[in-house]
């Protein structure tokens, strides 16, 4: 399976710590360079910060639009397409792993990716090979370092922008209620950041580059905020409708990690 690695161009240590790793999985990747906040002009981030539950930090927003860029890569092609985070540690069964996905054509995305919350999954699961399942993604919160797409699943996320603009690229995806979503139970994906919570050792050292970035904020502009709290409110009561619809046949689950990590 083609694997897109985003990746900017002044993280220099995660690509080697990348390089690295692809080279102990016998894997190789396609850098696709990250966008940056020094790349986006006044102007873009003007038209696009607000389009979400509340505005956007430009690194946000600068992450975004890298996994655009793979969307519309992914979108072009005619085969699914690995889609990974610079800071993501992977286990050595994801070769063997991809290759009891890459043929399900009914699937638009796949996140491979566990991080200390609970998904909703459904109940019932798919084997893809000894001791690693397939299971319907109802809802998830965790991040959109490691996962797989389907040029029908870009298409459905590229919709989606056209029609409702930038949001977080992990709430695009979850957000985006025509994709049709699984979950690789055990995961085969964490971020560096949570090595400790899965008792790993971290690889290297990072910081985020959203975190060191102050939130905005819409103060002094009332209706923008009025309009940020309506969007979470409304994204809230679809969420609950989500569960109730799908009560009986799914379940809130922590998501575990393979064996193979270490």
């Amino acid at each position: 399976m083609k694997i897109l690695l985003i990746n900017l161009e002044s993280d220099e240590e995660r690509l080697r710590f990348q390089s690295s790793q692809f080279e102990q999985l016998g894997l190789s990747f396609e850098r696709i360079p990250a966008i940056s906040s020094s790349d986006i002009p006044d102007s873009l981030y003007a038209n696009e910060s607000s389009s979400w539950q509340r505005k956007l930090r430009k690194a946000e927003l600068a992450c975004f639009l890298s996994h655009k860029k793979a969307w519309e890569a992914v979108s072009d092609s005619e085969i699914p397409i690995l889609i990974l985070e610079d800071d993501v540690v992977l286990s050595k069964d994801l070769n063997r792993v991809l290759k009891n996905i890459e043929d399900r054509l009914f699937l638009d995305h796949v996140s491979l990716e566990a991080r200390s919350r609970k998904k909703l999954l459904g109940k019932k699961q798919y084997r893809l090979c000894e001791s690693y399942f397939l299971r319907k993604l109802f809802q998830d919160r965790s991040g959109a370092a490691a996962y797989v797409l389907w040029p029908s699943g870009a298409k459905k996320l590229l919709k989606k922008y056209s029609e409702k603009g930038a949001s977080l690229a992990d709430a695009h995806i979850t957000e985006c209620n025509t994709l049709t979503s699984y979950q690789v139970v055990p995961a085969l994906a964490i971020q560096i950041d949570q090595c400790e919570n899965y008792n790993l050792k971290s690889p290297i050292q990072i910081k985020s580059a959203i975190s060191i970035h102050a939130k905005p904020t819409s103060d002094g502009e009332l209706f923008l905020h009025i309009g940020f709290k309506i969007k979470r409110m409304s994204a809230m009561f679809k969420q609950g409708l989500k569960f109730i619809r799908y009560l009986g046949r799914s379940e809130y689950i922590k998501i575990e990690l393979g064996s193979n990590f270490k």
